[in-house]
């Protein structure tokens, strides 16, 4: 994967989180602090979406030769990060 962009805009319209999708394919209970719970929690009430007005994490890629986006909302995608959740190729 060749990462071509990592910047956090201010959302103009609703995303779908990609993070949320590692995860909750993933064991994420065991560990977690108390806010990082929350933050899932909140995520999942909001139908893991990015709302209108939110900063997120966006990044293009390129990946086996497909241009690719990511989007995400900082507070998970961060939990990913320190959970090592992203597989990586």
């Amino acid at each position: 994967m060749i990462l071509l962009s990592h910047r956090t805009p201010v959302a103009k319209k609703d995303y779908s989180c990609d993070a949320c999708v590692w995860i909750f394919e993933s064991d994420y209970r065991h560990g977690l602090t108390i806010s990082e719970y929350r933050s899932i929690v909140k995520a999942q009430r909001n139908g893991c979406k990015i709302r209108a007005g939110e900063k997120y994490i966006y990044q293009a890629s390129i990946n086996y030769g497909d241009f690719c986006t990511f989007r995400a909302i900082p507070a998970i995608f961060d939990i990913c990060i320190k959970y090592d959740m992203f597989e990586c190729d």
